[in-house]
């Protein structure tokens, strides 16, 4: 087994539960509105993993089974797995809307956000500088985020999922 494997197979588990809890977490919420937030940082969320993977994918010969780097990567998937669990309220919790519930909880919710970007940078620091598009792009989307952060307008969260839904999406495709 190569060490690229061997990642794999902890990333994947990892990743892999993260795409779980987005996955399973509409199931018991049925009798719930809506709304947009939600359904937008799911799908940021299923996109971010996914780019998270192909990331991983293109650093394929980089990467080393050493402390660091390993450490750095989980410490980006965490987040991720953390957030597709936090965006669903537990069933029991009583709440009528799921857009109220991602307002209740959006500083925790979009901080992680920014936590992965932010470690992101890390990565960036630790490794190869991608360009002055990729650094413009990932200074955008913090800037967003921490607009995100402190503004509690629910247009605006629905906006900024949505923008950061097609960011990835278009980062996905080119």
């Amino acid at each position: 087994m190569s060490e690229f494997e061997f990642l794999l197979s902890l990333y994947g588990l990892v990743l892999g539960l993260a795409f779980a809890n987005v996955a399973t977490g509409w199931r018991s919420r049925r009798e719930m509105t809506l709304g947009w937030c939600t359904p937008l940082l799911a799908l940021f969320l299923t996109l971010a993993t996914t780019g998270t993977w192909l990331t991983m994918w293109e650093g394929r010969e980089e990467l080393t089974l050493a402390p660091v780097p390993v450490l750095v990567s989980l410490a980006s998937f965490f987040p991720l797995v953390f957030l597709s669990r936090a965006i669903f309220p537990q069933p029991n919790e009583g709440w009528s809307s799921l857009e109220d519930y991602y307002m209740a909880h959006r500083r925790v919710i979009v901080g992680a956000v920014i936590l992965t970007r932010l470690i992101g940078v890390v990565q960036f620091m630790l490794g190869d500088w991608p360009g002055m598009l990729a650094i413009a792009y990932l200074a955008a989307r913090i800037a967003l985020l921490t607009v995100m952060f402190f503004v509690g307008s629910v247009w605006l969260h629905r906006a900024g999922w949505a923008v950061l839904s097609l960011g990835v999406l278009w980062w996905l495709l080119t």
